[in-house]
């Protein structure tokens, strides 16, 4: 079991990655910020926040839970509410 954290991508472009020394193991991240479109984070003061490409990324790496419990969950919106819908779309 592989744990990542801090996990912070707000543009829709992400990184590559060819392959992973952890591909046969679970997976599990913290994202640093909620899950939204930069069209809500703009209407805030400086925030933490991911684009929701981060979900497709993630599931790539062998994602298989993420945690939400950050300082920066509720930057853009009150509630994990909206985030926790997406991950389980």
């Amino acid at each position: 079991m592989i744990f990542v954290g801090d996990i912070a991508f707000p543009l829709e472009k992400l990184p590559s990655l060819s392959s992973v020394p952890w591909a046969d193991k679970v997976v599990v991240a913290n994202l640093e910020g909620d899950i939204a479109t930069p069209t809500e984070a703009s209407r805030q003061d400086p925030v933490v926040f991911n684009h929701a490409s981060v979900i497709e990324f993630f599931e790539d790496l062998g994602g298989r839970a993420v945690s939400l419990a950050n300082n920066h969950i509720l930057d853009v919106h009150d509630t994990p509410a909206s985030t926790i819908r997406l991950l389980a779309e």
